[in-house]
């Protein structure tokens, strides 16, 4: 079901008459499955107080702050 997604024509970004004016098939060539290790997350908090931290897979997922 994920797939008729990923080809909506026409394609996204594209105006459109009226708010329900596109269709919807599944096409293969626009859709694909990652597979992929992380090693590292680098998380960015946007707020009042900005925040920042890593967390390395070498050390277990333990998290340094950094500055934002």
């Amino acid at each position: 079901m994920t797939r008729s997604s990923y080809g909506v024509m026409p394609p996204p970004g594209l105006p459109i008459y009226g708010g329900l004016d596109y269709a919807k098939s599944a096409d293969e060539t626009a859709f694909a499955v990652l597979n992929l290790r992380v090693s590292a997350i680098d998380a960015l908090h946007l707020g009042a107080h900005h925040r920042r931290a890593r967390f390395d897979r070498e050390s277990d997922w333990q998290g340094q702050w950094l500055a934002p």
